[in-house]
This record gives C-alpha cells, sequence and structure tokens, in this order.
C-alpha cells in the first residue's frame, strides 16, 4: 500500500510540473485524446488528388459533391474525373463526347417489374446488360422486352419474363436474362397496343440504312423493318425511298387487316413534316415469303389539316389519337361503340368515313398523352391531367362512375413523368414532394392490377409497391406491371409554371370572403359533431391535394373523438359524485 502512494504522488508531482500524467499510456490514445490541428481542407488540394479520391466514390456522391462550391464543382464536372467513373462502369467504352451524361445514363438505367397473379406475384428486377447506352425506351413482346438505348441501338432482351429464375442479391430479387443488339439507327418500334401481350407476336422497327442506287452512289434510307419477337430473326423488310424520312409509327387493327400508320420527319422537302401515311400489312402472309411493292396513303388528317404538324401519335386496336404542333387533339375511331364510349353520343359519328378525325376540345397545349380502349389521358403544358370516355369501372379517376364525353381534370395530380391507359385502368407516374417516384393508380384492380388495392378504386390511390427513384416509363399488360428506369441530364423539362394574372388579386379576395363567410356560418352550429361535419365539407371544395384533404379529415376525427372522450369521462365523474 505504501508503494501505490508512493507512485501515485510522484505522478502526481510530475503532472504539476506540466508533464503529462498520463505519459505512461500509449501514444495511440494519447493522440485520440488531443483535438485536431490540421487545417487543410479539401478546397487547399489541387486538383489532381481531388480527382484521385473522386474515383472511389459513388455517382451519387460525386454529383452531390459537385453542389457543395464552385472549386469544387469545377472539379467534379471535369472530363477526367467523369470518364474514370465511366470507364469504372463500362471498361469497354473508350471514347465518348460527353462522359458525365454517358456515366449517368449507364448507371441509372434499370428495369422492374411486378407480376399481378400465378406464382410470382411480386417485385423483382431485370439485372441492367452493360451494353445499352441508358434506356431510352422500352417494348413489350409476348415473351421477351425489346430496348432502345439513347445512341439509337436496339437491343432485344430474351427469356422467359412470366416465370424467370430468381436471385435474392442486395436485399431485392433479381432475375438474369440474356441481351443481344439487334440493330444500330433505331428511330421507333411499335407492337400489337393490345393489353394482351400474347397478340404481339411480332415488332416493328424504323430505322435508317444505306443503299447502292443504280449510279452505285450511296444513299441513307429509311425502313420497316419486322422481327418474330421469340427468335428476333427479321421476316419482313420495307424501304422507302430516300427522299421520305420518318420519325414514328404505331400499329391499329387485326392480324389480316393491319393498318401501319407512319410519321414523317424532315426529308427533302419541308413541307412534308408532320405528315401521316398508312400502309395494310397482312400479317398472316408472312409465312410465304414474297416479294412485292406497296404504296403509302396520305392519312385523312393531313388532308383535312393540311397546314397541321403532327408531332405525336397514340393508338390502339381502333382509334388512334394526333396531336399536333401547337398542342391540339385529334382523335380517329373506326367503331361506333369507341365513338360512343368517348364522346358519349353518336352524333357525328360517319360509319362510311371512320377516318376523319374529330378534335378534341381543351384550353392549353398538350405535350403528353395516352390512349386506352375505350378512355384516353391528356397532360398540357401546364402539368394539369384530363381524362375523358368510358368510366364504367373508375378508370377516370373522378372519384365516379360517371362517364365524360369531354376532357374532366383531375385536380389532386400534376407534373407526371408518365402516364399509361390500360384495359380498364390508369396508371401515373408521378414524383412526390420529397423527390420520390410514386404510381398512383384507378380503375379496375381485379387480378392485381392495382398492387395493394384488390377492389379498384375510382378515384388515383398510390399503389403498394416500391418504385425506382429513376423511374421514366411505366406499362402495363394483363399479367405484369413493367417500370423502366433512367435519367438524361440533358433532357429538359416538359412542363412550365402556370403564369400569373393581374386579376389574381380579385380570385385571392373572393376566396378569403369565402372563407371568412364560412366562420360565421359555423358560429350557428352548437355542437362539435355539426361543427366537424360542416368543416369537412368545407375542406372537400378546398384546392388542395387529396392527401392533405385526408390529413385535416383524419385531424378532425381525432378532435371529434376527443371531445366525446372527454364528455364521456365528465359525466361519469359527475355520475360518481
Amino acid at each position: 500500500m505504501k508503494r501505490r502512494a508512493d507512485r501515485r504522488q510522484d505522478n502526481e508531482a510530475k503532472s504539476v510540473d506540466g508533464a503529462p500524467a498520463d505519459s505512461h499510456l500509449p501514444v495511440k490514445r494519447r493522440c485520440l485524446d488531443r483535438p485536431l490541428t490540421c487545417g487543410i481542407a479539401l478546397q487547399d488540394l489541387p486538383p489532381e488528388l481531388v480527382e484521385c479520391v473522386l474515383r472511389y466514390l459513388a455517382v451519387r456522391d460525386v454529383v452531390s459533391l459537385g453542389g457543395t462550391c464552385r472549386y469544387l464543382r469545377d472539379v467534379c464536372n471535369s472530363p477526367r474525373t467523369w470518364r474514370s467513373l465511366c470507364r469504372r462502369i463500362r471498361p469497354d467504352v473508350r471514347e465518348a463526347a460527353d462522359w458525365r451524361r454517358l456515366t449517368i445514363l449507364n448507371h441509372t438505367k434499370g428495369m422492374s417489374f411486378h407480376h399481378f397473379a400465378g406464382r410470382w406475384r411480386t417485385s423483382s428486377n431485370i439485372m441492367p446488360p452493360a451494353a445499352p447506352n441508358g434506356f431510352q425506351r422500352f417494348l413489350v413482346t409476348a415473351d421477351n422486352l425489346c430496348i432502345l438505348d439513347y445512341w439509337g441501338a436496339l437491343f432485344h432482351i430474351s427469356g422467359n419474363i412470366r416465370a424467370p429464375s430468381f436471385i435474392f442479391r442486395n436485399g431485392e430479387w433479381e432475375t438474369y436474362l440474356n441481351c443481344a443488339a439487334l440493330r444500330p439507327d433505331v428511330k421507333d418500334f411499335t407492337v400489337d397496343p393490345r393489353s394482351d401481350a400474347s397478340c404481339r407476336r411480332y415488332f416493328y422497327v424504323l430505322a435508317s440504312r444505306e443503299v447502292r442506287d443504280a449510279k452505285l452512289q450511296v444513299r441513307e434510307c429509311d425502313c420497316v423493318e419486322i422481327y418474330h419477337q421469340s427468335t428476333a430473326k427479321r421476316i419482313f423488310k420495307m424501304t422507302f425511298h430516300p427522299s421520305m424520312k420518318m420519325k414514328k409509327m404505331v400499329l391499329l387493327g387485326m392480324e389480316a387487316d393491319r393498318q401501319l400508320l407512319l410519321l414523317s420527319g424532315e426529308g427533302r422537302w419541308r413541307t412534308e413534316l408532320g405528315k401521316v401515311y398508312s400502309v395494310t400489312i397482312n400479317e398472316l402472309s408472312f409465312n410465304r415469303p414474297r416479294s412485292y411493292i406497296t404504296h403509302l396513303r396520305l392519312r385523312k388528317i393531313s388532308e383535312i389539316l393540311p397546314d397541321a404538324s403532327v408531332t405525336q401519335m397514340c393508338s390502339h386496336h381502333s382509334s388512334v389519337l394526333y396531336v399536333t404542333g401547337d398542342g391540339a387533339v385529334h382523335l380517329e375511331a373506326h367503331s361506333a361503340a369507341i365513338y360512343q364510349d368517348i364522346f358519349g353520343t353518336l352524333e357525328g359519328f360517319n360509319p362510311l368515313n371512320t377516318q376523319t378525325p374529330v378534335p378534341i376540345s381543351i384550353a392549353n397545349k398538350v405535350v403528353l398523352c395516352s390512349l386506352g380502349r375505350n378512355h384516353l389521358a391528356l397532360v398540357d403544358e401546364f402539368g394539369r391531367i384530363f381524362m375523358q370516355g368510358n368510366n364504367r369501372f373508375g378508370q377516370l379517376g373522378t372519384g365516379d362512375k360517371i362517364d365524360r364525353g369531354d376532357p374532366c381534370q383531375i385536380p389532386y395530380l400534376r407534373n407526371p413523368t408518365d402516364i399509361f391507359c390500360g384495359l380498364n385502368h390508369t396508371l401515373v407516374l408521378v414524383p412526390s414532394r420529397d423527390s420520390v417516384m410514386e404510381i398512383h393508380g384507378c380503375g379496375c384492380g381485379a387480378r392485381g392490377r392495382l398492387p395493394g388495392w384488390p377492389k379498384g378504386s375510382p378515384s388515383f390511390v398510390k399503389l403498394l409497391l416500391k418504385v425506382p427513384v429513376f423511374a421514366r416509363r411505366i406499362s402495363s399488360t394483363r399479367d405484369c406491371l413493367y417500370i423502366m428506369s433512367s435519367y438524361d441530364p440533358e433532357e429538359d423539362n416538359r412542363y412550365r409554371a402556370i403564369p400569373t394574372i393581374a386579376s389574381d388579386d380579385a380570385g385571392i379576395g373572393k376566396a378569403a370572403q369565402t372563407c371568412e363567410e364560412f366562420l360565421h356560418q359555423l358560429l350557428r352550429y352548437t355542437s362539435i359533431q355539426e361543427r366537424v361535419a360542416k368543416t369537412r365539407d368545407f375542406i372537400t371544395h378546398l384546392p388542395l391535394q387529396g392527401y392533405q384533404k385526408d390529413c385535416l379529415w383524419q385531424a378532425l376525427g381525432m378532435v371529434q373523438r376527443a371531445a366525446e372522450t372527454n364528455r364521456t369521462d365528465g359525466h361519469q365523474h359527475h355520475c360518481k359524485k
């Protein structure tokens, strides 16, 4: 005991003299107790060292770091940094015009699908093949997928999608499929627009190819090639004159009388821009190879509106939707039943001339559209969604099942990334306030078409499934929902803000007066039940989002239940006394 006390006194004496009392401890522990005195920041390092550090970061971290200051933004956006990141994802790429865009496209590409019924009623991800430079568009055939990248190359993803082999990796189910490059210089591709994927035995490809004329000069021509969906073997080819350039195509009709609609692009004559042509193809004769010459016919919409330039086309089995350059919309219905479902009447329908387009009145320019069997969806330049057509299953999302013969606005959904009209349901891919992608759906929920809502819904509801952060396009068949992920940093926002009007002050004053009148009416009611019921009715007419109204309604319910509980407790306490 005496030796221990003497040793403690010696340590205290050393600490008084200025030496640390814990000098006998290891050096590492003393270093941890001392504050850091290094004054070197990341901004003080030369760009070469910062680039070496950035090579070990993820793509998302590099993008986030570039938004901190001007110096790091210049270093993070340098071609050398993105070239090293791109080669880590795509070692086969040697040269690129924009390394940053190429890296982001390959980093964000992905494909996921959700099976509605059967053995694999779950969500899973397809391992993205390394060859495509991002996913621009995708197409679902009977058993396979076709993917078009941003460089115009078409890839055929083969495998049994309906019953794939899954692998559990990184907390998610993934499946591996075979990917084969089909052909480059592809402009567009399409299949049978019906919701039944088993009808999609062939897919059509619009591409460019080089041919030699009589003078042995190489000229670039557009052509339509038809491939079999299972073997990806070309079975038909149609070449156009070099002066005709096409940029989009859609399909109509049945297999025996298939109509291929082609939208012209910038050719030799600029007056041909935006014209619609049609050609009839018999798919049942593909097993009898032969050569013949066919003629393109100018569609009725280009004859009636010669000055209008069509920019978008959407088709279904018996109808086509056209969008012109000024945002006007015209519908072409080929049957009386479809015409009556969409417009609610047969007035104006001519069974002898079904190609005559019917204008759809909408106030603003349309930038996005989708067409189902008996209903359609339009999105204007301000991001507002309008629905029209048959509403038997609630596929219009208006909250009821009343048909609409004119476009009806959906007030609680804005700025959709993509919209899809199915057989009797509608899906909308929309970003939330915290930049998380969500899929909202309405209509029939049979066979799991609306995950989480088996009985369906007459209004748009959030589907209970995991949506990728960079989801861009959606498509649905009878047995599966497909979600494509991709992000292009050079893509422009298609929507713009609603312009302010000089009469906004008057509108705000009128709204304030309405609120004041409501408060005066609320004072007339004595019971809390009556006041809560009146407030619920007032919230219904407010221009709020759906989730905001639900939140206020739930809060009113809590207040009402708390008031009833307090009243019951007070009555019981009075009875005990």
